[in-house]
């Protein structure tokens, strides 16, 4: 334990002692500190003198150069013989070339040296002036810019911007300062201000910006992100100079290193850009003289701690000794780490007696909780005797004074955005449940006696009241809690109030009703219902569906030609004529989705060919229609396998032909008779186009649909005609010809000879 002792830091213990430490320390540190910044600032002030100057001079030149370009070419956009040039369109006469080639002077006032290139851009003709004449852009393009911009698309594209006077840099991102200055003006069609006519391009000589008699001097000019856009230094130098004014802190002086060697970057913004100019110089200048106040600085510093230390070791020796006889005590009857301090020891002893203290307490609040609750739900259920129920219920602070009870059901329909968050599910509906039961337990104090409890994601709320008549009331409050919690946390939930019954043996059935009618609620989202509303609706509901022979046939005419679009329209009318009330007996809903699934039966035996592989035994669609789970649910499982359906149909395109030309025939033979029997008729029967049941048919049976259904009719009217003495009109109705008309020419194409001819020939 001593051996322990004297090998641990006692960091935390002398926290008191530190402080008079550090204010041992303070005094001479700003003294020392103070003096040390007054000569910095002498330094700092000499460096600027040094170089200030230059750099501000260099900095007002290139703004009055820069301001003179904008005024050359305002200059430029005034002259006549550029906005002529400007006008032009492709493609260019010899007339307009020459032109071109020899009035260009207007580009040659006031620019100097410092330009390295003048031109004007001409958009619409596709061709440049410049000093020395005009020509053609690619050409230009390779003499001068073939190097800088690696396409000549990127060039033109940089160049045929729209400028308002402004300078430019290409390449705007770039490690090397390989960047080439530009001031770049646009002129602009007077009758369409968007349309760009013509560009005056600027290019400033880099040797002009970046020259300097003094040798020790670099000269960078860097954008407004801080990065060296120009410079004729080498790469690693201009890097080093960008990582220092990234982290500049948006000062004027700034320090940095590049091959061992210090060095002292002075920035100066520019008056005609966002750019800055920027000297680099080295540290030594000034070096030499702060050397001396640093060494005195340093060494009044390792004074002051060292006297410090002193005063510490002294306290330590006073201090510290109780703390250890402490340790020692306490490390008989509590297990000490030897990988912790004397301070962190006693925190650690005293922090597992609150903590066990806490724990003890927070596990004997949960287990009388979750005790209460499985009891309350006991009752619910009516697995719990009734005998000496009132004192058991009083034990879990349950105290009911009035006789007559009812149950409320309390389901989460939606808690993912609660409150404008999303979190996870599980950790939200915790957190839903929580809020739910206390804003309903804040809405009943004072008007019922409650008692809640939870069953997995179900909450169960036992209302006792004193008169049946306080229903209404009840049902008001839990309305008003529903618009309250889903305003305040977006948490939506389904609310079921079962019917009123006296005494407490009865809780039981109420449980049973709000159980049920929960059921209900979530399957046709209806946020709250009384079990009394649901008997009453119930009762008035016709529980007659629609689902006829007309309808299933359509339905297997669209899964067997592979129809998924109108079979899943089909179903949802189905669903919306049947379901049109609130409330509808589960048994009418089974019966109507059992019928369905009997359809898709059908509609596989018929093609077991191509559904084989479809097996509804394997989904648990039955089993979802039988428990009555969810409407929205049952219908997604249907979906999916009208979605199979069809897609085994549309695979099978051969016999799906071959099969509808024979429903087709069968179709016409059995109703040959119907005067609205056409093309149209029949296609919008099978659910297909008139024109794809006419290629179809005639593709399989090598005759035109119509000419078929003639063919039928003639054949039915030449047995009438032998066999009969029915006149010819009547004949012609008889076989669906709607114009006798109609009739004598079809039959006289088809035979040969008329109506009338045939049966006397027949006779």
């Amino acid at each position: 334990m001593n051996t322990f002792i004297k090998k641990t830091v006692k960091q935390k213990i002398l926290v008191s002692l530190f402080i008079s430490y550090i204010l041992v320390l303070f005094i001479p540190y700003i003294v020392n500190r103070i003096s040390y910044i007054s000569v910095e600032n002498a330094m700092m002030d000499e460096i600027k003198n040094y170089n200030a100057e230059y750099i501000y001079g260099r900095a007002q030149t290139l703004d009055a150069i820069i301001a003179n370009v904008s005024d050359m070419t305002d200059t430029i956009l005034l002259n006549e013989d550029f906005q002529k040039a400007a006008s032009l369109q492709s493609p260019l006469t010899a007339k307009q070339r020459y032109q071109l080639s020899t009035n260009h002077s207007y580009i040659y006032g006031g620019f100097d040296f410092y330009v390295e290139n003048v031109f004007v851009l001409l958009k619409n003709s596709d061709c440049y002036v410049g000093q020395n004449g005009a020509g053609n852009l690619k050409n230009f393009y390779k003499g001068h810019y073939s190097k800088v911009f690696p396409t000549y698309e990127e060039w033109y594209e940089f160049m045929t911007r729209r400028y308002y006077g402004e300078l430019l840099i290409y390449p705007q991102k770039s490690t090397k300062g390989d960047g080439r200055v530009f001031y770049a003006m646009s002129y602009m069609d007077v009758g369409d201000d968007s349309k760009l006519l013509a560009n005056i391009i600027v290019e400033f000589r880099k040797s002009f910006l970046l020259f300097d008699n003094n040798e020790k001097n670099a000269f960078f000019m860097v954008d407004e992100e801080n990065s060296v856009i120009v410079s004729d230094q080498d790469e690693g130098f201009i890097q080093s100079v960008n990582y220092a004014l990234k982290n500049s802190d948006g000062e004027n002086i700034v320090y940095m290193q590049h091959d061992n060697q210090n060095k002292v970057l002075i920035i100066q913004d520019m008056m005609q850009s966002d750019w800055k100019y920027v000297s680099c110089i080295s540290e030594d200048v000034f070096l030499e003289k702060i050397v001396r106040m640093r060494r005195n600085y340093i060494y009044s510093l390792l004074v002051c701690i060292l006297v410090g230390g002193i005063i510490i070791w002294r306290s330590i020796k006073k201090h510290y000794t109780p703390i250890r006889k402490l340790t020692k005590t306490l490390s008989r009857n509590f297990a000490f780490n030897s990988e912790l301090n004397e301070y962190q020891y006693l925190t650690s002893v005293v922090s597992d007696i609150v903590n066990k203290y806490q724990e003890d307490s927070q596990h004997q609040k949960l287990e009388r909780k979750l005790a209460r609750n499985s009891f309350l739900l006991a009752v619910l259920k009516g697995e719990e005797s009734l005998y000496d129920i009132s004192s058991r219920l009083e034990y879990f602070g349950i105290n009911f004074q009035n006789s007559c009870f009812c149950v409320m059901a309390v389901k989460i329909e939606d808690c993912s955005r609660l409150f404008f968050e999303q979190d996870d599910v599980s950790d939200n509906e915790g957190l839903a449940k929580l809020i739910i039961k206390n804003v309903l337990d804040d809405f009943f104090r004072g008007k019922f006696e409650t008692a809640f409890c939870e069953n997995s994601d179900e909450l169960f709320v036992v209302v006792s009241l004193s008169d049946t008549a306080h229903i209404q009331k009840l049902h008001n409050v839990i309305t008003d809690a529903q618009k309250i919690i889903e305003n305040l946390s977006n948490v939506s939930f389904f609310a079921s109030l079962s019917s009123v019954y006296e005494g407490i043996e009865n809780i039981s059935v109420c449980y049973r009703e709000a159980i049920e009618l929960m059921r209900y609620c979530s399957i046709r989202n209806v946020f709250f219902l009384s079990y009394d509303e649901y008997i009453q609706k119930n009762r008035q509901e016709n529980e007659n569906y629609i689902y006829s022979v007309d309808i299933e046939q359509k339905l297997i005419n669209y899964l067997t030609y592979g129809n998924y679009e109108k079979s899943s329209i089909l179903l949802q009318e189905i669903i919306n004529s049947n379901l049109k009330n609130t409330v509808s007996a589960s048994l009418k809903v089974k019966c109507l989705f059992f019928d369905v699934v009997a359809t898709i039966f059908k509609v596989i035996r018929q093609n077991e060919d191509s559904l084989n592989l479809i097996d509804i035994e394997q989904t648990d669609l039955l089993d979802k229609i039988d428990r009555y789970e969810s409407i929205s649910s049952i219908q997604e499982e249907i979906l999916e396998l009208f979605r199979q359906i069809c897609d085994k149909s549309k695979g099978n395109v051969a016999r799906t032909t071959e099969k509808l030309s024979e429903d087709i025939i069968d179709f016409v033979k059995s109703n040959y008779n119907n005067q609205i029997l056409n093309v149209a008729f029949i296609s919008e029967k099978f659910n297909v186009s008139p024109n794809y049941v006419s290629a179809v048919f005639k593709k399989e049976k090598n005759i035109p649909l119509l000419e078929y259904i003639n063919t039928v009719r003639i054949e039915h009217a030449r047995e009438l005609l032998k066999n009969t003495n029915l006149k010819v009109t009547d004949i012609a109705a008889e076989v669906g010809f709607a114009s006798h008309r109609t009739f004598l020419r079809v039959f006289q194409s088809i035979v040969g000879v008329s109506p009338a001819e045939y049966r006397k020939n027949k006779r």
